[in-house]
Parts: C-alpha cells; sequence; structure tokens
C-alpha cells in the first residue's frame, strides 16, 4: 500500500486532520484502487483515529482538500474518475469522528475537479477548481453548495489556454464583504496569475 497527495490543516481544538490519498494493487482485477483517508493527530503527532473513504464501483476516489465544520466534523472534497476524461467531484460530510454522514457527487459531462473550499459565513460553502464540461479548454470553476452539498449555482470563468480558480473570503471590518477568485492560466510557454472580486 502506498501513501499519496493530501492536504493537512490544523483543527480548533489544536489537533491536526489529514485527508490523504492510500493506493493499493487489487490483484483479483489487476489494477491499481485509490482511496481517500482521514486521520486525526494530537499535537505530538500520535495518531488518534483514521477513517476510510471507499467506492468499490471505482479504481480512483482521490483526496482534494477539506474544511472544518463549527461542530467540529468535517466536509471532505475528493475527486471520482468515472473513465478516462471524466471525473466527477464528491462532497462527503461527516461527524467529529469521521463517520459519514452522507456525500453527494456532482455529475459532470468531462473532468471537473474541485480543490479549494471555504465556509460561507452565512450558510453553505464555496468551493474553486477548474474543468472543460463548457469546451474543450479548462476553466476556472466555482461552485455554491448549501450546508446540505445540494449545489446553489455553478460558474465558469472561461480563458483561451485553461486555467484553475482557488476561492477564499475577504472582509471589511466584521462585514463579509464579498469572496476572491484568484488562479493561474498558463498555456505551452507561459503562465499567469489572476484575481477577480465577487460581490457576496
Amino acid at each position: 500500500m502506498a501513501v499519496r497527495s493530501g492536504k493537512s490543516i490544523l483543527l480548533q481544538n489544536g489537533r491536526i486532520a489529514d485527508f490523504r490519498i492510500l493506493q493499493a494493487y487489487d490483484t483479483i482485477v489487476k489494477n491499481y484502487r485509490t482511496w481517500p483517508v482521514l486521520s486525526i493527530f494530537n499535537q505530538v503527532g500520535d495518531t488518534l483515529w483514521t477513517k476510510q473513504f471507499t467506492d468499490t464501483s471505482i479504481f480512483w476516489l482521490g483526496a482534494q482538500t477539506l474544511i472544518e465544520m463549527k461542530d467540529s466534523g468535517f466536509v471532505l472534497v475528493a475527486d471520482k474518475e468515472i473513465s478516462s476524461g471524466i471525473n466527477n467531484p464528491v462532497l462527503i460530510r461527516t461527524d467529529n469522528k469521521g463517520n459519514e454522514m452522507y456525500r453527494k457527487e456532482i455529475k459532470t459531462s468531462k473532468r471537473e475537479v474541485l480543490f479549494s473550499v471555504i465556509k460561507y459565513p452565512t450558510v453553505g460553502f464555496v468551493l474553486g477548481g477548474y474543468g472543460n464540461s463548457p469546451g474543450t479548454n479548462y476553466n476556472a470553476w466555482v461552485i455554491r453548495v448549501n450546508d446540505s452539498l445540494n449545489i446553489e449555482w455553478s460558474k465558469y470563468y472561461e480563458s483561451n489556454n485553461g486555467s484553475a480558480a482557488i476561492v477564499s473570503l475577504t472582509k471589511e471590518s466584521e462585514w463579509l464583504s464579498g469572496w476572491r477568485v484568484s488562479g493561474m492560466t498558463c498555456d505551452d510557454e507561459e503562465a499567469s496569475c489572476w484575481c477577480c472580486l465577487v460581490s457576496s
């Protein structure tokens, strides 16, 4: 078994949450299976518990990012490969022990990947990534979901050469003024960064 890429965050209680990819060779079907695991560590790095999230219908369910909830549970963002060139994001809601409460798969027609997430101050989440469902180039993709992880809206920010989006909140005093979409556009010769502010 191999441990692959993932993301770690510092929790409200000072512990560390790590959401990462595990990969192992399935000798029966003669192919690699990939699935995410959530691990919690204390302040000195001891493992407190781990939870794995699988989907036996596919070979690839990869870890992308995570966010802690007020109840100390999590929203996990995963990447499900349906077939070559078609990926669906999967959002998983857990309790504070990592037990899965529910999951939502975002059906797409091509390759869509979400790898950044923020909690909206009122309700729901904003997620950013990239996708090529609108055309052939990869475009920055931003969606908003409610607390039940159902999509409220979805927007693509088109570019000529392909781009991806990372979302973050912007604040003025204690009031949310909007959210920022930043990303990178690249082609074979150069890369450029961009940023835009969208009102709340």
